[in-house]
Parts: structure tokens; sequence; C-alpha cells
């Protein structure tokens, strides 16, 4: 009797501490995901203040206007940018844990040897980790853009038509947008769109690789 009752005990404290793990799984999970959205549309709502910016001045082409307005809108940009940097890095590094993770788990699971039921379960439990991977890197990317697009900026600028053939406020507008630099940086660094698709790279390598071994063991 009293072995059963230790027993009993013993697989409620099992069973509470999986139950536990879930919860705290799930509750992480939904944490980093609700971050990964809030960087994601604050990036996009920098996007779209760039595209204001440029209607404006194409609409009322005040470049004197524009220089003040511009320092401002970098203003904004760097500020944001010093604000998100923290969380940034630490969803791309648990962007790239997980995605590692996807790649162990996956190695493991064709080695062993388990029942359809069972191998189904441990295939569909790794997708959360796959798109946990997937998110970061879909911030990355918005990142990246907004760099992209405060690069192409002089040139919509230098496009815009003026009575003069020589314009020197347009000049000096577009020089001072560039010598600005402006674009999403973390610590400093400016985040490119080489450095995204290096990324994407090295994910591609790594999946080609992995599944490359496995077809290589298997055949």
């Amino acid at each position: 009797s009293n072995s059963f009752v230790f027993d009993l005990t013993h697989e409620m404290m099992l069973n509470s501490m999986d139950v536990l793990s879930l919860l705290t799984y799930c509750a992480s999970s939904a944490l980093v995901t609700a971050a990964a959205y809030a960087q994601s549309h604050l990036l996009l709502g920098l996007d779209k203040s760039l595209d204001c910016w440029c209607s404006r001045i194409l609409d009322l082409p005040d470049f004197r206007q524009g220089v003040q307005s511009w320092n401002a809108l970098q203003a904004l940009l760097k500020s944001i940018g010093r604000e998100l940097a923290g969380t940034f890095l630490i969803l791309q590094i648990f962007g790239s844990l997980c995605f590692m993770l996807f790649l162990v788990n996956g190695v493991i699971l064709v080695f062993e040897d388990l029942d359809a039921i069972p191998w189904t379960i441990e295939v569909f439990s790794g997708f959360p980790l796959l798109f946990m991977s997937c998110l970061s890197l879909k911030v990355s990317a918005h990142g990246a853009a907004l760099t992209e697009k405060c690069r192409a900026i002089p040139s919509f600028v230098n496009q815009i038509p003026t009575e003069e053939s020589i314009d020197q406020e347009r000049q000096y507008l577009v020089r001072y947008i560039t010598d600005s630099s402006a674009g999403f940086y973390v610590r400093d660094v400016k985040l490119t769109q080489e450095m995204v698709m290096k990324q994407m790279y090295v994910v591609g390598a790594m999946l080609s690789a992995t599944i490359s071994a496995l077809s290589r063991a298997f055949i």
C-alpha cells in the first residue's frame, strides 16, 4: 500500500512537472512572439514615416524645411534604434538558438526508432522552433529594409523637378541626407540588406549540409 501511494505521488509530481514545463514554454514563446511583432510593427511604422517625408517633400519642395524635417526624422530613427537594440539582439540570438535546436532535434529524430504516431508528434513539436527562427529573420529583414530605403532617398530627392536646372538647395539636401548615413542601427552598427542576405545564406547552408549528411547516412 505504501509503495502504491509512493508510485502514485511520484507519477503525479512528474505530470505536474510536465504541465509546468509546457506552461513555461508557452508563456516564454508568447512573450518572444509578442516582442518580435512589436519590433516588426515599430520598424514598419518608421518605414511609413519615411514614405510620408518623401511624399511631403515631393508635394511641397521646400528644401530648407526639408533639412530640418530630415534632421528630426533621423533623430527619431536613432532614438528608436537605440531603444530596440537590446531586445533586437536577444531576439536574434534566441532565433539562432531555436534554429540550431531544430537541426539537432531533426538529426536525433532520424536515428530514433519510433512508431508512426510518436514520430509525427516529435516532428510537429519542432515546428515552433523553426517559426521562432523565421520570426527573428523577419524582424531583421524589416530593419535592413529601413536602411535600404534611407539609402534610396537621396536619389529620390535629386529627381524632384524644380524651376532651376541646377538647384543648389536641392543638392544641399541630397548631400545632407547622404552624409547623415541614416538607417537602423544596433549598437552603432548599421543593419544592411547585405548582412541579412549573409544570415540567410548561413541558414540555407546549414540546412543543406544537414540534409546532405542525412541522405548519405541512409543511402
